[in-house]
């Protein structure tokens, strides 16, 4: 939380805890006049409450917003976690891909997609950055940009635990090498998805 948030925060508590004292002293009011009096301080107090609270959310979203663009900004950038890097750590840093290489993990998770969301139903976002995650793992490998998009989503399907699929267009391969008219293998279906 930054310390504009923070000021603003304490703002609208002090304002509250004035509001609920000048509620509580109209409550007791007999006088009309000091009724009217004590409701219109009242009204200007909780209008002050809501513009902190209103300021703070506003501060809190542009942060966010910040943090967004600038971490989009170096996605794009093919920057990734460069900088953040712990020198203690064992892994290395990770590899910034050409665009080459990046668009062929976007063709990757493209074409593994449609298969990991026949096997779960439950298809979400987790397993989308799971799938991106296993082909830029296989970017890694000198052959990634030589092997096909294929191969490479059968790689995926076999660590992910789904061999038939991966099976099954290897015996299809294999049988259309043999010289034999195996049907090929139909795509998988989309997922149906509730639109209510």
């Amino acid at each position: 939380m930054s310390r504009e948030e923070q000021i603003l925060e304490r703002l609208a508590e002090l304002d509250l805890a004035l509001a609920e004292r000048v509620h509580a002293k109209a409550m007791a009011a007999e006088d009309a006049g000091e009724i009217d009096r004590l409701g219109r301080t009242y009204q200007r107090i909780a209008r002050s409450v809501r513009q902190s609270l209103m300021a703070k959310a506003r501060v809190a979203r542009e942060r966010e917003a910040a943090a967004r663009r600038e971490s989009l900004g170096r996605l794009e950038a093919g920057l990734g976690r460069r900088g953040f890097y712990d020198v203690f750590d064992d892994d290395p840093p990770p590899t910034v891909h050409g665009p080459d290489t990046r668009d062929r993990i976007d063709e990757v998770c493209r074409a593994a997609r449609p298969y990991v969301e026949r096997e779960r139903p439950d298809f979400d976002e987790a397993d989308e950055a799971q799938i991106h995650g296993l082909a830029r793992e296989l970017a890694e490998y000198d052959d990634f940009l030589e092997v096909s998009v294929a191969e490479s989503v059968d790689r995926i399907l076999e660590i992910l635990g789904y061999p038939e699929v991966a099976v099954a267009e290897a015996a299809q391969a294999g049988q259309s090498d043999a010289g034999g008219s195996a049907p090929p293998v139909p795509p998988p279906e989309p997922p149906a998805h509730d639109s209510a």
